[in-house]
């Protein structure tokens, strides 16, 4: 029982404990973390009203004055006497400044002896004949051309002898069977008149022995038969035959033949004309025969001749050096030399262009060197022969800004000559902020701040170029009885009242490269008190005086407060802790 108790009492206590170390921590932990929080003060935003004045200065300028500008030909030109002071009067054309004559002439010299030596070049190279730098690869193109042409003929000329072959050849091969036959038929003829002429021959000698036989029978007296057999007779016979004969002393077994059949004189006159009759025939034969050969041969000459012509072509084809293999190989090397020629005189032409375009270009470069050497020439020759510098309007010399002995620099603006007082067109820049310009348009009116000037009006608005965000340029024309070119005045620009919605502190407004934003603080209630945290909200800025500035956007509220200072840079959503430094803590 006691044991229990113990327990209950440890229990109580540990509770108590626990929950007065919990409310120390809480009150520490508070402690803490409002030491580290940072330190902000706010104020609320206001309804009213904003008014601002704003005054700029600037320098009256006359508009139609004449400035006189030093000319390029009289850089560097020494002052010798200035007739004139400022606001003294002149007239167009009178002397204003003298100058000191030049003494050194070198560069004139060397400008016209460049000149010189310019013009001569281009005379000489005008006169220069020209080459004709295509020439070479023309002729280079018209050689494989010829080459071409060249082999192209022996092509067509070894076709055409191809062609003369294969008709020489199909010439020989038709006519030579008929030559062989005339031939066979000469031959054959020839034989006939031959064998003819031989029987003929033969035939003769018969005849002239029949003849001698019949002469023979004539001087002897007729006998019998039996008696043609007598030993005396044929004894006296024989020695009359021989004795005829002489010297043969024996007859030939054709004689004895003869003799055996013609016993009698009209034996051997049937038998002559017999073997004339056999003559007449065979003479027939051979003219006939004649005839034939004579035919045969003149018409084997012909086809020979033809047959010989169509081998003199073979000939002629076999003694060529030339293939048509080779012929066209030829024809391929020259047909590249063309391809390759033309591609030359192809490159050559592109070239020859730009050399002519360069050379072109480098006349016409040469051209303009000379004109603005001959300019610089007559330029220089007249501010030599200047010596004096005259006042380009009538009116009142200003602005005299050199002395004498000093020299002049091109495109210095050395005097002024202003118009008479009543001609005069003067106007004043001044620079406004952007924001005081809002109300401003062209014909408005400022107020100057002398009483000598008539009137102030705006002719134009525009940003300044050397900051077009913030300011404004507000160029003015100026009236009065009496103005100053270079006089500076003053005047007041103001905007009226105007009532705004939310007006804070300027400093509550924060400006960056984003735009402009306040932080409004936001309060909620908590066990421990209130707890502050900021809300950035971006906004316009409608009106500022310098340490009020009206804004405008979204999410502003009349309840909030704007922090106008803090201790720390401040983020959206930060916790923050309101202070008053008004109050000492």
């Amino acid at each position: 029982m006691a044991d229990k108790k113990k327990t209950r009492r440890w229990v109580i206590r540990a509770i108590v404990s626990f929950l007065a170390i919990m409310l120390l921590l809480t009150f520490f932990s508070n402690t803490i973390m409002n030491a580290t929080i940072p330190k902000v003060v706010a104020e609320y935003s206001q309804q009213g009203n904003l008014s601002s004045t704003s005054t700029a200065k600037g320098r009256i300028e006359c508009s139609n004055k004449t400035e006189y500008k030093v000319p390029e030909e009289l850089d560097g030109r020494k002052i010798k006497s200035i007739n004139y002071e400022p606001y003294d009067y002149v007239g167009k054309n009178d002397l204003v400044i003298e100058l000191e004559p030049v003494e050194d002439t070198t560069d004139l010299d060397e400008l016209i002896d460049t000149y010189e030596s310019m013009s001569k070049e281009m005379e000489y190279d005008a006169r220069t004949p020209k080459e004709d730098a295509l020439k070479a690869y023309n002729d280079s193109l018209d050689s494989a051309k010829d080459s071409v042409k060249d082999a192209q003929e022996k092509i067509n000329k070894i076709k055409e002898q191809e062609i003369k072959d294969d008709n020489a050849q199909a010439v020989i091969d038709e006519l030579t069977p008929s030559s062989e036959a005339l031939e066979a038929e000469i031959n054959a003829a020839s034989t006939t008149v031959e064998e003819a002429n031989i029987r003929i021959t033969e035939i003769e000698l018969d005849i002239a022995k029949i003849d001698d036989k019949i002469e023979y029978l004539k001087l002897i007296p007729t006998t019998t038969p039996s008696d043609t057999t007598d030993t005396s007779e044929t004894s006296e016979t024989s020695t009359t035959e021989t004795s005829a004969t002489e010297p043969t002393t024996t007859e030939s077994e054709e004689n004895k033949s003869i003799t055996a059949d013609l016993d009698t004189v009209e034996k051997c006159e049937a038998k002559k004309q017999e073997l004339l009759d056999e003559k007449a025939t065979l003479e027939a034969i051979i003219t006939d025969a004649q005839g034939r050969v004579s035919t045969a041969t003149e018409k084997k000459a012909d086809v020979d001749k033809i047959i010989e012509e169509a081998k003199a072509t073979l000939q002629e084809g076999s003694m060529s050096d030339s293939s048509l293999d080779m012929a066209e190989k030829e024809l391929k090397n020259a047909n590249k030399s063309v391809s390759d020629a033309e591609k030359n005189l192809s490159d050559a032409k592109v070239k020859e262009g730009i050399n002519a375009e360069k050379d072109a270009d480098t006349k016409v470069a040469t051209q303009k060197k000379l004109e603005k050497t001959k300019e610089k020439i007559d330029k220089m020759q007249a501010s030599i022969d200047l010596v004096e510098i005259l006042a380009p309007e009538t009116g009142n010399i200003n602005d005299i800004i050199v002395g004498e002995g000093d020299k002049l620099q091109a495109g210095q603006v050395i005097f002024s000559i202003y118009p008479d007082y009543s001609d005069m067109v003067c106007t004043v820049e001044f620079s406004f902020p952007t924001e005081q310009t809002r109300d401003f348009a062209v014909g408005k009116e400022l107020t100057p701040d002398t009483s000598w000037i008539d009137t102030v009006t705006i002719i134009s608005i525009k940003p300044d170029k050397n900051d077009p965000r913030n300011t404004r340029i507000v160029k003015c024309s100026v009236e009065a009885d009496s103005l100053y070119p270079g006089e500076e005045i003053t005047v007041v620009a103001s905007k009226s009242n105007q009532n705004y919605e939310n007006i804070v502190p300027s400093s509550a407004v924060i400006t960056d490269n984003s735009g402009s934003f306040v932080y409004a603080l936001v309060e909620k209630n908590t066990p421990l008190g209130k707890k502050y945290t900021v809300k950035k909200i971006d906004v316009e800025i409608d009106k500022t005086d310098g340490a009020r500035t009206a804004i405008k956007g979204e999410g502003l509220k009349r309840d909030y407060q704007y922090v106008t200072r803090s201790e720390e840079p401040l983020k959206d959503g930060d916790r923050v802790r309101l202070q008053d430094y008004s109050k000492k803590e």
